[in-house]
């Protein structure tokens, strides 16, 4: 039987990079953002029409604020969450070695190797938080600029093997971006939905105004406010759900690239181990970003896919990749 620890993904990961192996990413992450680009195109033109063009004037503002807050948002992300976490940052950083054991150093070189062979150039910080569950989450602006952190119950009770596939996840969706999408999909698109209902708005109001001196007209003004408010959280219940059908397909993603990179029996093994250990977190701001996350009834309304529809992806695309070959 194999003993797959630290040392035997060393020692795997060394050879492959010696023999130039490289994995391929990102092109799903393309796609789902020009479909919605299509989709918002469509929609944008059909709207434009029936107001004559204000959707068209009123849009690139929304959107330009939108995208200048998502932007601030993104780039200051590695700094705010290392100071909410109060994250200590281990592996060599500047020239300067900051793990305390030898299992952080094995770690740091681990993703020194994964790096390589998904070509990025830079390796992201890496550091471990208080947490009560077995987790991790990636974050970062870019590829060159990312942080890994594992909570302490993970670097202390986490076998050597799911911790590789956990590396190896969180790198993927560094690779393929998912950060940076995820925040401006989330700003494009709740831009996009509050455009598209300006002219129910125009109708809301204007039904208002005709009722303002006829006899019980504070029945319409307390129906316009409940249409409105009604409208808000149709809005953003439909951003909520693109959003989360965004995050659950990243996963699926990041699985499927970490199987490629370290192995499927190691990730499967990462699933399954982490399957039997699912705790809540108490830091809530990573529960989107975390490794694992809480499951529900239904999916679509859950940020990560059930363990048991990751483990029959992984196992499905592996085997179809296989015989394609």
């Amino acid at each position: 039987m194999i003993i797959r620890n630290f040392d035997y993904f060393i020692s795997k990961l060394e050879q492959e990079v010696a023999d130039g192996i490289t994995v391929k990413h990102g092109k799903g992450r393309i796609r789902f953002i020009h479909t919605l680009m299509w989709i918002a195109i469509f929609m944008l033109a059909t709207i434009s029409a029936i107001t004559v063009g204000a959707a068209v004037a009123v849009l690139p503002a929304i959107i330009a604020f939108q995208l200048i807050c998502s932007i601030i948002f993104l780039w200051t992300s590695r700094i705010r969450i290392k100071k909410q976490l109060r994250i200590r940052l281990f592996g060599v950083a500047d020239g300067v070695n900051l793990s305390k054991s030898e299992r952080e150093e094995k770690i740091y070189t681990i993703t020194v190797l994964l790096c390589k062979k998904l070509k990025i150039k830079k390796v992201p910080q890496l550091g471990v938080h208080y947490d009560e569950c077995m987790n991790a989450f990636a974050t970062g602006p870019s590829r060159n600029k990312g942080l890994i952190s594992f909570t302490s119950r993970s670097m202390e009770e986490e076998s050597d093997e799911s911790i590789v596939a956990t590396i190896g996840h969180e790198l993927a969706h560094i690779a393929n971006g998912d950060m940076t999408a995820s925040i401006l999909i989330h700003g494009f698109v709740s831009s996009l939905l509050f455009v598209l209902s300006i002219p129910l708005r125009v109708l809301i109001w204007f039904a208002n105004w005709f009722l303002r001196n006829v006899d019980y007209a504070w029945i319409g003004a307390i129906l316009s406010f409940i249409m409105t408010v009604i409208l808000d959280f149709i809005i953003f219940s439909t951003t909520k759900l693109i959003v989360l059908a965004h995050s659950r397909r990243r996963e699926f993603r990041a699985d499927l690239l970490s199987a490629k990179l370290v192995g499927k029996d190691s990730m499967i093994h990462c699933l399954e181990f982490l399957r039997g250990n699912i705790q809540p977190t108490i830091h809530p701001q990573t529960a989107t970003m975390n490794f694992i996350g809480p499951e529900r009834f239904l999916d679509i309304f859950s940020t990560h896919p059930s363990i048991k529809r990751r483990l029959n992806y992984v196992n499905k695309k592996m085997k179809a990749n296989k015989q394609g070959e």
